[in-house]
């Protein structure tokens, strides 16, 4: 770690972060935006993370925050206010910790900034941006079978997507026959997919948008058909089709996937810039994850940026990531443990990185969210889809 800075900090807070790192740390007390913001610019080397101490009032902190984003690689905020992360996300904070935070979620913060930070020191390009510089990124969340969470990961990266660019986020639901995103989000949709694959809204991108329900996160989202026999009349040109119109018009386009290799979650790839398979800890699932990522691999429809997500992990599996690993020949980019407030959430037609900011599994897919929001900095914002590479 090169530096850590401690805006405000309580005692408590500045021992915590001198026992985790043990090179320089910068304490900057409360002050304006304006000055914040220069002092950081002056720094000899670029801060790894920026902390905001609990102490400042809420609406300073997410100032200083919307500040300092772009003179810092990660920031995060301690707090207990309740519903503070949406806001926080906004401004560019990507993690709030408890007053009470141990030694153990510290240590963890800095070592996620850290890995952040290396991530983005061997990149050709500069940081991150979050505005508009082209066509969008599709991002395919798939797995070869169903039950294991995939629809789960598909919201809370949407939603975590939306909440650092509100109004710039498509989730399209194309399991075509059973597709829930819309119920696992709590949305009563009017429109659905068959209306935005219609003559009308595949000529005009402006009936395609009145298709779309918006979610107060600030997503927006294309349903599943309404009916599951809609499915067979759903084109693999459609789908393409209707993709490409969304890349050009949003700057992420989330994709929940059918479970397997349907022709049209074939399509579905054709079009991805980014691809995260989903895993549970079970044999049978493992092993349909490995014969799937082989399969793809070898038919050149699997994008550079790719993520393997082993969700519901606990011990009581018998499996550990380490055997996973094994068995996939390939690293596990997150793990997102199985936790009673995820659960909770999913009843309740909440994403838990809403529903349950502080639980465990919310704060693995804010880690998925950053890995993908990362891969702008190491790959490029126009990672190609398959048709660009091959063409």
């Amino acid at each position: 770690m090169s530096r850590v800075v401690l805006v405000a900090p309580d005692g408590r807070l500045e021992r915590h972060v001198r026992i985790v790192v043990t090179e320089e740390i910068v304490v900057i007390p409360a002050t304006d935006p304006e000055q914040f913001a220069g002092r950081l610019g002056r720094m000899a080397a670029r801060p790894e993370l920026i902390v905001f101490g609990h102490q400042l009032p809420r609406q300073l902190a997410l100032a200083l925050a919307a500040a300092g984003r772009q003179h810092a690689d990660s920031m995060a905020m301690v707090s207990d206010e309740p519903g503070i992360l949406v806001d926080a996300m906004r401004a560019g904070i990507s993690d709030v910790l408890p007053t009470g935070a141990d030694l153990d979620a510290i240590d963890l913060l800095i070592a996620r900034a850290h890995e952040f930070s290396q991530d983005a020191a061997t990149a050709s390009t500069p940081a991150p941006s979050l505005r508009r510089l082209g066509p969008g990124r599709t991002i395919a969340v798939t797995s070869p079978k169903g039950g294991v969470g995939k629809t789960t990961v598909a919201c809370n990266v949407a939603v975590g997507l939306a909440l650092l660019q509100p109004g710039s986020v498509v989730l399209v639901d194309l399991d075509l026959q059973f597709g829930d995103v819309a119920s696992t989000l709590g949305l009563d949709p009017v429109y659905f997919l068959e209306h935005a694959v219609a003559k009308g809204a595949a000529r005009d991108t402006v009936v395609l948008t009145t298709t779309l329900t918006r979610h107060h996160a600030g997503l927006l989202v294309l349903a599943a058909p309404e009916s599951p026999a809609t499915a067979d009349t759903m084109s693999t040109a459609q789908i393409g089709h209707l993709l490409r119109q969304l890349a050009d018009e949003y700057l992420y386009v989330v994709v929940d996937t059918s479970p397997g290799l349907l022709e049209q979650t074939l399509a579905v790839l054709e079009e991805a810039t980014d691809v995260v398979t989903v895993t549970s800890m079970d044999v049978s699932s493992v092993r349909g994850t490995r014969k799937q990522l082989e399969l793809l691999d070898e038919v050149g429809l699997l994008p550079e940026s790719r993520e393997v997500v082993v969700t519901m992990a606990d011990r009581a599996s018998g499996l550990t990531v380490r055997d996973i690993e094994d068995a996939l020949g390939r690293t596990v980019d997150v793990v997102v443990p199985r936790t009673r407030g995820a659960a909770q959430s999913t009843n309740r037609g909440e994403p838990v990185m809403i529903g349950a900011p502080r639980d465990k599994a919310a704060r693995a897919l804010r880690l998925l969210v950053g890995r993908l929001t990362a891969e702008r900095t190491r790959k490029g914002w126009h990672a190609a889809s398959r048709k660009e590479r091959v063409s």
